[in-house]
């Protein structure tokens, strides 16, 4: 599926790396990593923003122009006005990193359900993270096997966040972002949980949930229709993905 382009960022002691598949906005306007107009902040980013476009419209209003038409562009805008508050704004999948050239500060966030990988390793020397295992393995980390991650996998046929396979190697859990300090402290927060979401108060008879089932699926597949390459469905002949097909079609 690509690469349709790669880029490298550097910085004193920190590098971010990316290899891009174009979804929205196939120019390279929006090649990353993606740099804004002050050259003060960076961002490297896997995933789709659903509701960018209205996003967008919201920062312009704030003032804010824009180069590209591309979603990666909104996020690190709505970043630079909103800090780790632009999190709970976000309808999409996404793991992405923006690095603050004036503090050196790096911001890491993956989103809600963990529907975007996001790993990472840490020891005395160096901080290193990525969407794949081989990335992280390309550094040459070492690679010894967590036994409690191996029965835990053997066991559940997964390994649960934040543990992986190797020692000392971890997995960003869903709905969790850290910021990495120039020296070295990482602080990790929890933005979401589907506990704290949860509202009894809202809760519907079965006639309203079925109506608002259909609006949410149709809203759902509506918003992930949005690109500027051609989309297929995988159907499997389940009911989610028939109803998905469905849907799109």
């Amino acid at each position: 599926r690509g690469p349709d382009g790669d880029g490298i960022y550097q910085h004193q002691q920190l590098a971010l790396g990316h290899r891009r598949l174009s979804i929205i906005d196939t120019s390279n306007a929006a090649s990353q990593p993606f740099t804004d107009t002050t050259e003060r902040y960076t961002i490297v980013f896997n995933g789709e923003i659903f509701n960018y476009k209205q996003l967008r419209i919201q920062l312009e209003r704030k003032g804010f122009t824009f180069k590209s038409h591309s979603d990666t562009e909104v996020l690190l805008y709505l970043f630079i006005a909103d800090k780790e508050k632009c999190l709970s704004q976000l309808d999409g999948e996404f793991a992405f990193a923006i690095y603050d050239k004036q503090s050196e500060q790096l911001f890491i966030a993956r989103d809600r359900f963990g529907v975007k990988p996001l790993y990472y390793y840490k020891d005395a020397d160096r901080f290193v993270f990525a969407s794949e295992m081989e990335a992280l393995i390309a550094f040459e980390i070492p690679k010894k096997i967590d036994t409690a991650s191996l029965q835990t996998y053997l066991h559940l046929n997964y390994i649960p966040s934040p543990h992986s396979i190797f020692e000392k190697v971890w997995k960003l859990p869903a709905g969790n972002y850290i910021t990495i300090e120039s020296d070295g402290r990482i602080n990790q927060q929890n933005y979401y949980s589907i506990s704290n979401a949860y509202d009894e108060t809202h809760l519907l008879d079965y006639e309203a949930s079925k109506h608002e089932l259909k609006k949410l699926l149709e809203y759902a597949v509506e918003q992930r229709m949005i690109a500027d390459v051609p989309l297929g469905s995988f159907l499997s002949g389940g009911i989610d993905s028939s109803i998905i097909t469905a849907i799109a079609a």
